[in-house]
């Protein structure tokens, strides 16, 4: 979990475990989702009866924005538990079909979720993206083992294909997730290097610049600061429950907005 460890430089620090960050990534993704899906626009005014001057004026308050940002954290922490998950599952084809299987779960309710109760083509959920991120790295660890030109253009060629496949199918979090997940895992355990590196990926990414881009970035900041607290321990194993509130959560809220009226 999350404890004080002894001095480092002069300065105690905290350190978190896995578990630990992956259960702060949860609580960020859940309250990011509780806006977009519940907390919305209609809430306010069908149901709790809000002008709509009233209700837009909350939506933009700081409150509002601070849940996003916090929200935006989640990202930066599933990057790195896929970068990590890569690196040291037991059964590399099995780690695959989790994360294959949780996004086939997922894609009705999260299409039923972010599309007002319709299906469609417009987004996958964010674990196609965690599965195309986990294939580049497993492919850069073969790669980097026989080390030779040929094995490093084709990887080349694999991740600009995994990146531009995330773009093409609008994948959540789409190209600059699969890149992020690759550069934590290609960084090995220099996470500063790795956190300094996927933000200015986010910067780039987020070019031209604009209040998105910002936001990207200035929650892109705080999710990697946490990943320096990150202390190399697994923690307690909780990994079904992950795998597992991804789709419960987004059909606890779609219903939650579908019984109110407003989903």
């Amino acid at each position: 979990c999350m404890r004080e460890s002894g001095k480092i430089s002069g300065k105690r620090v905290w350190e978190m475990s896995g578990t630990f960050l992956k259960c702060v990534a949860l609580a960020a993704m859940f309250a990011d989702h509780l806006l977009k899906i519940l907390l919305t626009q209609p809430f306010f005014m069908q149901v709790c009866g809000m002008s709509l001057e009233a209700s837009w004026a909350l939506l933009h308050s700081p409150l509002f924005y601070a849940f996003e940002l916090f929200g935006r954290m989640a990202f930066p922490i599933f990057a790195f538990s896929v970068a990590q998950g890569s690196r040291h599952t037991h059964s590399r084809e099995r780690y695959l079909l989790r994360l294959l299987l949780v996004g086939l779960i997922s894609e009705i309710p999260f299409q039923l979720a972010f599309e007002w109760g319709e299906i469609g083509l417009g987004t996958t959920n964010v674990f196609f993206t965690l599965l195309l991120g986990a294939c580049v790295c497993m492919l850069f660890e073969h790669c980097a083992r026989k080390n030779e030109r040929s094995a490093w253009l084709l990887f080349s060629l694999v991740l600009l294909m995994a990146v531009y496949i995330a773009e093409y199918m609008h994948m959540d979090y789409g190209g600059y997730g699969v890149f992020c997940i690759f550069l934590l895992y290609a960084v090995r355990n220099r996470l500063l290097l790795g956190a300094l590196l996927t933000v200015l990926t986010a910067l780039l990414y987020g070019a031209p610049f604009s209040a998105d881009a910002a936001l990207l970035f200035i929650a892109a900041m705080g999710g990697y600061a946490l990943l320096l607290l990150y202390n190399g321990a697994r923690g307690r194993p909780m990994k079904w429950l992950f795998y597992a509130f991804y789709p419960a959560h987004l059909i606890v809220l779609y219903g939650a907005a579908y019984l109110l009226g407003i989903g």
